[in-house]
């Protein structure tokens, strides 16, 4: 296949002023005295992309993920090494980038789709879809200003997919948008997938990244920590994530503050293999100063930022007052392979003030021989009949 993106040795640095006069200084001086830190955003990263493959970026926030893709959206430039983009490219970077906040929808899908290169005749016949699929409806003829960012997010992917670029960058922008508009998304970037377009997606969503990526690189402080196959470098990163989740929640010893409500662990959790439709036995120590009143327990039941499943403790009758320790059981998990989190809190009934909280405490690995799709279990029977 031929190459559709090739990086060598790429880098980028920017200048950083612990004062805005150094800056003055430094320029009065014609760059003789420095009174800057560098900082390099990416250092030496190497990687082609195979043209119709679908690659993926992930890592922490800083990690270099959005200086890279603005380099190869030719937003911005690189400090040192080269790269080469052979296709036109559309980019979703920053939300609402590219957008003049005064202008209408219809105004900046002009003056959008005219910058990639398209006819007003040919952006007149895109018009219809991008309206449809954005579904905007009349709100495409108020100004943009006006719009919520999931808006914006509907109005910039309709405008990247309909411009038939050869290079699509999409850059974090589907995670401001609902659930149905992401999956929506989805489901169109795989179809361009299987049309055969180039695709750079950059997400935290994990299982986003592993379901639609043919590859993914994983950046770390500004360098590659990783390079390959999807199932491995999402599992690597989500280990490393967990690892770093136990010593910043789990590892520590935390001070009890003896006049506020308080949570803990019986035991320090492990995070264990269980089968789906296994039962997940947790237990917590608690302590509610008498002043406190209708004080609950709240767990989230989370993979990778989406919440799965959340309930607190009133829910099921539970009143928690003074010390005790309460054994919570996760009955009959319903959940297919993946890595789950759990998250606590204690909190008043309505959820205005929190007093205590654990977060991303326990984390467990769901295996599962099913040979089945998707995240959970659904019992099912099927029936043959004649008429």
């Amino acid at each position: 296949m031929s190459i559709a993106i090739s990086v060598s040795q790429l880098s980028k640095k920017y200048h950083l002023y612990s004062k805005g006069l150094d800056r003055v200084k430094e320029w009065l001086t014609f760059g003789k005295m420095s009174f800057h830190k560098e900082y390099w955003a990416l250092r030496d990263i190497n990687f082609t992309v195979e043209r119709g493959r679908t690659f993926g970026i992930i890592g922490q926030n800083g990690a270099g993920k959005s200086t890279l893709l603005k380099i190869l959206s030719g937003v911005s430039h690189p400090s040192g090494g080269t790269f080469a983009v052979n296709g036109r490219v559309a980019s979703l970077l920053e939300l609402g980038a590219g957008f003049h906040p005064e202008f209408s929808g219809r105004e900046n899908v002009f003056m959008n789709a005219t910058l990639m290169g398209l006819s007003r005749d040919e952006i007149r016949q895109k018009m219809p879809e991008i309206i449809r699929f954005s579904e905007l409806g009349a709100y495409i003829d108020q100004p943009v200003k006006t719009y919520s960012s999931g808006m914006y997010a509907r109005l910039g992917f309709s405008v990247a997919i309909n411009v038939e670029p050869e290079i699509l960058v999409v850059d974090e922008v589907l995670a401001v948008g609902d659930t149905y508009f992401q999956s929506k998304c989805l489901d169109r970037l795989n179809q361009l997938h299987e049309e055969g377009m180039t695709i750079l997606f950059c997400s935290h969503v994990l299982y986003q990244v592993q379901a639609i990526c043919d590859q993914v690189l994983w950046l770390d402080h500004g360098s590659i920590r990783q390079i390959g196959r999807p199932e491995k470098v999402v599992e690597a990163y989500r280990q490393f994530i967990r690892q770093k989740d136990r010593g910043r929640h789990g590892e520590h010893v935390r001070q009890m503050d003896t006049s506020k409500p308080y949570l803990e662990f019986v035991e320090p959790p492990t995070p264990p293999v269980l089968s789906t439709g296994d039962n997940l036995h947790l237990s917590l120590r608690y302590s509610i100063p008498a002043q406190y009143k209708n004080v609950v327990l709240g767990v989230n039941l989370q993979e990778d930022q989406t919440t799965l499943f959340a309930t607190a403790s009133h829910n099921a009758g539970v009143q928690l007052a003074g010390e005790g320790v309460v054994h919570l059981v996760l009955k009959h998990i319903p959940l297919l392979n993946g890595v789950y989190t759990l998250s606590f809190m204690l909190a008043d009934q309505n959820w205005a003030t929190i007093y205590d909280r654990l977060p991303n405490a326990c984390s467990f690995h769901v295996e599962s021989s099913a040979n089945m799709a998707g995240k959970c279990y659904i019992e099912t029977e099927w029936m043959l009949s004649t008429e």
